[in-house]
C-alpha cells in the first residue's frame, strides 16, 4: 500500500502550502511567506492536563504566526489583521485528547478559525465579569475541513484533534490589535471541562476549579453569516481580497456573531474514530 507523505492543502487554504504528513511541518510554496512555528511541548502543556504526570509525545502541536501570501504585507497590516496555521498532532494525552493551551483575548476581539484538514472540536467558554470562577456559558463545536468557526467575543477557547490517527491543521485570522491571554486557563489547570475519550465516546469531565459550570451545549456552524458574506467552499484567506469581510475581527460590537452555530445534540453521543 502506498501512503502518501504530503498533503495538498492549497485547495483549502487558498495558499501553495502542503503538510509533511510525518514531520508535521509545512512545505511553503515559492509565492509564501515562509514562517517558523512556535511549538507547544508536553512540558508547556502538564499546567493544563487533566493528568499532569503523564508521559507523552513532546511536541504536541505547531502555530505558524503572520503567515501570508508574499505581496499581502501591506494589505494586511492596513487593515489590522493576523494569519496563522495550526497543526495539533493526533492521539491521546492520557484520556484527554490532545489539545491547545487555551487562552481569552484581551479586550475581547473574536477570530475566524477554518478547518484545513481533519476534524476539530472548539470549547468556547464565557465567565461572569464578576466571578471568573464562575462559567455562564460553556459551547463545545464541531467543525469538518472547509467549515468555519467563530470564536465568540468575551469567551475563551481551546481547540481539540479528536482523532486517534488524523492531525488536524485549522487557518485563521484575528486582528492585529488583539493579545492572548493564557494566565487564567493556566490558574485553573485548563478549561471547564476536559474532553476525554470514554471507550469510543467524547465524554465531559468538569473541572474542580471552577464554583459553577453550566451543561455544555453542543453546536455545529452555520453558514451563511448573512452580514459577512462568508461560506463554506471560499477559503478565509481569500477574504483579504474584500477585507471589508473582515471588519467583525476589530469592531465586533457591529455584528450579530452569536447566530453563527446551530445545535446538534447527537454530538453528546459522538463516537471517537
Amino acid at each position: 500500500m502506498i501512503r502518501f507523505k504530503m498533503i495538498n492543502l492549497e485547495k483549502n487554504s487558498g495558499l501553495a502550502l502542503k503538510l509533511d504528513k510525518e514531520k508535521l511541518e509545512l512545505v511553503f510554496g515559492n509565492d509564501v511567506l515562509q514562517v517558523k512555528p512556535d511549538v507547544r511541548t508536553i512540558s508547556q502543556m502538564r499546567e493544563v492536563l487533566m493528568d499532569a504526570k503523564l508521559e507523552a509525545q513532546e511536541e504536541l502541536y505547531y502555530m505558524y504566526r503572520g503567515l501570508h501570501r508574499t505581496g499581502d504585507d501591506d494589505k494586511i497590516k492596513k487593515n489590522k489583521l493576523r494569519y496563522d496555521i495550526t497543526i495539533i498532532r493526533s492521539g491521546f494525552l492520557g484520556n484527554e485528547f490532545v489539545k491547545t493551551h487555551g487562552h481569552y483575548h484581551l479586550s475581547s476581539y473574536p477570530e475566524l478559525y477554518e478547518v484545513l484538514w481533519g476534524e476539530a472540536l472548539c470549547l468556547l467558554q464565557r465567565p461572569s465579569k464578576e466571578e471568573p470562577k464562575t462559567i455562564e456559558d460553556v459551547i463545545l463545536v464541531k467543525a469538518k475541513a472547509k467549515e468555519k468557526i467563530v470564536v465568540l467575543p468575551h469567551y475563551g477557547h481551546i481547540m481539540i484533534n479528536p482523532s486517534s490517527e488524523a492531525p488536524l491543521v485549522t487557518s485563521n485570522w484575528v486582528s492585529s490589535q488583539f493579545n492572548s491571554d493564557y494566565s487564567f486557563y493556566k490558574k485553573a489547570k485548563g478549561a471547564a471541562y476536559f474532553i476525554v475519550n470514554n471507550d469510543g465516546e467524547i465524554n465531559f469531565i468538569k473541572n474542580d476549579f471552577f464554583k459553577e459550570v453550566p451543561e455544555v451545549r453542543t453546536m455545529r456552524p452555520k453558514l451563511p453569516f448573512e452580514q459577512l458574506g462568508i461560506s463554506w467552499e471560499r477559503p478565509i484567506y481569500e477574504l483579504l481580497e474584500e477585507p471589508e469581510k473582515l471588519d467583525f475581527l476589530n469592531l465586533p460590537e457591529k455584528y450579530a456573531c452569536l447566530n453563527c452555530f446551530r445545535e446538534d445534540k447527537s454530538l453528546l453521543s459522538a463516537v471517537v474514530e
